[in-house]
């Protein structure tokens, strides 16, 4: 039996001067590990003056590592990289200044060599400012609306100062808005050496674009664009509600079709409950919706009230009123036992059947939503009732949350608003 223990013995120490040797040789890699060198420098515009808040991405491919690095209120920007080559990407600046565009992509620089040392490496937005002017149809300036520059993916703009073969073109993502003054001028920002599309936005939401594109140059060239708004028309007028009273804060939009009113660029009605549209002329539906969960004594709490029929705003202005035909129902939420639930929140709730006026000169023009959308809603008292605002000619289905928001329930019967003043919930 000696010798199998003497056989054990060495494989026990064979096997103890392997894994002594493994330690050691992982200890030696770590002390001889590739060091990590510090890759800095500075971003300034194109006039000199340092860029604060652009991220700044370096990534080495072979090592599938990257840093994502931020430049300070000096432009400066520091990390620590393992050696390697990296493209840098300027993935975005926080907000467009004077001078600096909102930069949300752009595409790679060339290969920045961190593999021997330390490196300085300076960047510049090569940028300069574009003065864009609007002017109406009948080339009077247009003041008050917004100016912006969309980079096309075309062209290139330098990153690192004298490296203009190796500059990198803008994909998808270079762009600034600024509004125009009283002259109808708006200078804005872009980077020298791409395509931009120009176009200023309508008092209506509309995107009127320059029909050809500008490329801005440092010498100056090509740094002034024009937009030119076609014939607009104007629709206006005031919102009524409960009483014949005007409601301030409301949403009105227009669109070609009832769907598109409803997701469009909104005018906001004043304390006197007026709006007014500037649109290009055409064929509209309009929309009435609530801010939010904004509501008031005169409307229902709501995100959309009602679409309205055509309104023909072809050949000329037209003003035109909106009557929010509200009434209000009183809603009592019960437990089981028939006791009040207090600070149950309870809903009226639009089923998309029925008819409401919105015009108060065209009422049978007008017609109900039919994606449900129309929402009062309101918390119980100690009664366990609530008065919620609905538009009257509407179908409605009563329900309620528990006030714990565990349970929802709703009434077995739909009703028409206008015709009854009160409902009921109860839980069961």
């Amino acid at each position: 039996m000696a010798w199998h223990w003497i056989l054990t013995k060495r494989i026990i120490i064979w096997m103890g001067t392997a894994v002594l040797l493994s330690l050691l040789f992982l200890a030696n890699g770590r002390a001889h590990a590739d060091p990590l060198y510090n890759l800095s420098g500075v971003m300034r515009d194109g006039r000199g003056s340092a860029v604060e808040g652009v991220a700044i991405r370096f990534y080495c491919s072979p090592l599938q590592q990257e840093y994502t690095v931020q430049t300070d209120v000096n432009g400066y920007y520091s990390t620590d990289v393992e050696p390697c080559q990296y493209e840098a990407r300027i993935t975005n600046t926080s907000e467009s200044t004077d001078y600096v565009p909102t930069i949300t992509y752009l595409g790679d620089s060339q290969y920045i060599d961190v593999t021997e040392g330390d490196i300085v490496q300076d960047m510049m937005l090569d940028t300069s400012l574009v003065t864009v002017s609007v002017k109406d149809v009948n080339g009077i300036p247009v003041s008050g609306v917004d100016v912006t520059l969309v980079a096309t993916g075309n062209g290139v703009s330098d990153l690192i100062p004298g490296e203009i073969p190796d500059a990198y073109a803008n994909r998808n993502g270079v762009s600034n808005r600024l509004t125009t003054d009283e002259n109808g001028l708006a200078v804005v920002s872009a980077l020298n050496g791409l395509d931009y599309s120009v176009c200023a936005y309508t008092r209506g939401g509309i995107n009127i674009c320059s029909p050809t594109e500008i490329r801005p140059l440092a010498d100056g060239s090509g740094n002034v664009a024009e937009v030119n708004f076609p014939q607009m028309h104007t629709i206006s007028g005031t919102v009524y509600g409960a009483n014949n009273q005007p409601v301030p804060n409301l949403y009105v939009s227009f669109g070609t079709s009832p769907a598109q009113a409803a997701y469009t660029g909104a005018f906001v009605t004043d304390d006197l409950g007026h709006y007014s549209a500037e649109l290009l002329p055409g064929n509209y539906y309009g929309h009435v919706g609530t801010i939010g969960n904004m509501f008031s004594e005169h409307t229902p709490r709501s995100f959309s009230l009602i679409d309205s029929s055509r309104i023909d705003a072809t050949n000329s202005d037209v003003v035109l009123d909106f009557t929010l035909d509200v009434s209000a129902i009183t809603v009592t939420v019960k437990n089981a036992d028939g006791s009040p639930h207090e600070m149950a929140y309870a809903e009226l709730y639009a089923t998309g059947i029925g008819n409401t006026t919105l015009f108060g000169n065209n009422p049978l023009g007008a017609y109900a939503p039919n994606d449900a959308v129309t929402v009062s809603q309101g918390f119980t008292d100690d009664n366990g009732q609530v008065t919620l605002l609905v538009l009257n000619g509407m179908q409605y289905k009563s329900c309620s949350y528990d006030s714990n928001w565990e349970n929802y329930t709703c009434a077995p019967m739909t009703f028409i608003a206008g015709i009854i003043s009160t409902t009921e919930v109860v839980f069961p």
